[in-house]
């Protein structure tokens, strides 16, 4: 503990039984740092012994699949069920299976917190706050999901401040729009695992992310790379 100058100088010309006085501080402190811990640890027993029905509920609404989304939402579910004050009232629900949505709409209460990681058709049935995740890959939104967004939304996230303008352009009220940006996991993502780069010439490397598919324009991303480095006599590398 930070002793101020002039507490030191009495600490010294105290008798010596007197000086054993701070560590009985530091132990008087410790002892109520542990029962503060045991409150916390009773909270969360009595926390999970109280009936589900009563508890408020963080319910994630999605489905883990290999498609990006389920990927997000699988990530997103994972990292909030770890949170030691939240893990306990984090609910997931796979919102394919038809029975296990019908029974987060039976449980759910005006206090619960409902995020949707897609959009669905039951959004409106299940009680308590609706938090809508929305992407899009393009500024002109189709009528029907922005009128989605606005009759069934108390709040939207989204995953840029681009994301937030295009919707605000579409007329969603800005006031209900938040930003969230999409996280990396570092245990899969991190630079301490890369090899050591060695000096000298190196060839040039183009890093694309995203899945594989048409609409991706994966060819035209690839043949126009190819003329580039025609061009310009060059090696190269495609990651993707």
């Amino acid at each position: 503990l930070p002793i101020s100058r002039r507490s030191r100088r009495r600490f010294r010309r105290l008798p010596m039984p007197a000086r054993r006085a701070p560590s009985r501080h530091v132990a008087r402190l410790a002892g109520a740092a542990r029962a503060y811990q045991r409150r916390i640890e009773r909270r969360e027993e009595r926390s999970r012994h109280r009936p589900a029905e009563g508890r408020v509920k963080i319910r994630l609404l999605g489905q883990r699949n290999a498609l990006g989304g389920g990927v997000h939402f699988a990530e997103f579910a994972n990292e909030l069920k770890s949170l030691r004050l939240l893990g306990s009232v984090v609910e997931e629900v796979d919102a394919v299976q038809l029975p296990a949505l019908e029974d987060a709409v039976r449980r759910s209460t005006p206090e619960d917190v409902n995020i949707w990681f897609w959009r669905h058709p039951a959004v409106s049935f299940v009680k308590g706050t609706r938090v809508l995740w929305a992407i899009f890959e393009s500024d002109r939104l189709p009528a029907d999901y922005v009128a989605y967004l606005r009759d069934n939304a108390h709040v939207v996230w989204v995953p840029s401040e681009w994301g937030k303008g295009v919707l605000v352009e579409a007329g969603i009220d800005p006031a209900i729009i938040d930003v969230v940006p999409e996280g990396v996991n570092p245990r899969n993502y991190h630079p301490f695992l890369r090899a050591k780069r060695e000096p000298g010439a190196k060839p040039f490397r183009f890093l694309s992310v995203g899945k594989y598919e048409e609409r991706k324009a994966y060819r035209a991303l690839l043949e126009g790379l190819d003329r580039k480095s025609t061009r310009l006599n060059s090696s190269h590398e495609w990651i993707s």
